[in-house]
């Protein structure tokens, strides 16, 4: 019998011991080199400048600076494996960012967008998110950066650029919000995820080189205060805790219930349950908090709660479930047990077109904020547009 999902309020703490190794950097090749005692100093003089400008309080600017200077002499790289404690996690309080239960609501409607480099212009944007003030956040993917749009359609600031230093991205695919401003990105070229300030260019902690990610996808934070991560290539959801010790990973390749293959999309219930688009295997899947399937639904196919290749995936606040079925160029609407009741969307660039569909995030107002990849905008539809399936 299927157990509903819906949406959640969240916690979490950027964790000193998931820092990167700060003494340390990855050249043109990719291989680690150290950093000389004289490029550390001013590295650390660097992000507590930037911290300064930010708008966290002293106490928080303080401990962040400490925790950088920590990391360095720590190292900060323990290995994380499945349900066993990180040896070296730090037991400090940490920066607690807390999601607010309701997203706020955009002042426009319609598209943003077309391809290109520019401020408000978009290379394969391919997830959303929507701030409690109504700010949509964009993983400009091919830009390698992360835009931020106002409240009133206006795109507003950029963080990230092409590299892969510690604030800088490489093809970033999910993007969540915390409360207080932190962003959290899917730093996917880089197999790991970044945590950014809540004012611009202030980059808190990378996650990565410790939990070992190959290409990371769909971020969520739960209420439990962890951040999921959908790690994809290796068919996985992965949970790290907000005091930085490493909590679980469930799933591995495969089909059976519990299994996935390529998961891309990730969302939390009210009452814990986790929600995936499992996208080779064209299905959705609830999932207990302790990793038991609760349900699966949808088989390749065009039908109403078939799939191909879902990717982006939202819990709305009256428990709906809506799904980017990015290879049929749609969104399709589920109800809480996963029963198949709205859908909008056909291919193409026009109004009510898409082409494939990537990212999701519901607003305030219930409207769906849709990243149409391959048409390189934004669009943001009302949910009066959605279309009752047979």
């Amino acid at each position: 019998m299927y157990q509903a999902c819906a949406s959640v309020t969240p916690r979490f703490r950027v964790p000193e011991s998931l820092a990167v190794r700060h003494g340390e950097r990855r050249n043109e090749r990719g291989a680690i080199e150290r950093i000389d005692a004289l490029r550390h100093r001013r590295a650390i003089q660097t992000v507590t400048a930037r911290l300064n400008r930010s708008r966290l309080d002293r106490r928080t600017v303080g401990w962040l600076a400490c925790s950088y200077v920590a990391g360095v002499s720590a190292g900060c790289t323990a290995t994380i494996t499945p349900g066993v404690a990180d040896p070296t996690a730090s037991t400090h309080a940490g920066l607690i960012a807390t999601r607010p239960t309701v997203a706020g609501t955009p002042k426009w409607e319609g598209t943003i967008g077309r391809k290109g480099k520019a401020l408000g212009q978009f290379d394969t944007p391919i997830a959303v998110a929507v701030d409690v003030d109504g700010t949509v956040y964009v993983a400009d993917a091919g830009n390698d950066r992360i835009v931020a749009i106002s409240p009133t359609g206006v795109a507003s600031s950029v963080r990230g650029h092409t590299g892969n230093r510690v604030g800088e991205l490489s093809f970033p695919s999910a993007v969540t919000v915390g409360a207080d401003g932190v962003t959290f990105v899917s730093d996917a070229g880089n197999n790991r995820i970044q945590a950014f300030g809540p004012s611009r260019n202030t980059e808190l902690s990378t996650i990565g080189s410790a939990v070992r990610l190959a290409a990371p996808r769909g971020l969520a934070i739960s209420s439990s205060g962890h951040l999921l991560v959908a790690d994809s290539r290796h068919h996985q959801i992965i949970r790290v805790t907000f005091d930085g010790q490493p909590a679980s990973a469930f799933g591995r390749r495969g089909t059976a219930r519990g299994e996935f293959d390529t998961p891309k999309g990730i969302a939390i219930a009210p009452n814990g349950m986790i929600v995936i688009a499992d996208a080779a295997n064209h299905r959705i899947q609830c999932i207990a908090p302790d990793g038991r399937p609760i349900w699966s639904t949808g088989h390749r196919g065009v039908g109403p709660g078939d799939f191909l290749n879902p990717e982006g995936i939202v819990v709305a606040d009256d428990g709906t479930i809506w799904v980017a079925d990015t290879g049929n160029d749609r969104i399709q609407g589920f109800t809480p047990d996963g029963t198949p009741k709205w859908t909008w969307g056909r291919r193409g660039r026009h109004d009510g077109e898409l082409d494939s569909p990537t990212g999701l995030a519901a607003d305030g107002a219930g409207a769906l904020v849709i990243a149409d990849a391959n048409n390189h905008r934004i669009l943001r539809v009302a949910r009066s547009a959605f279309v009752t399936v047979p």
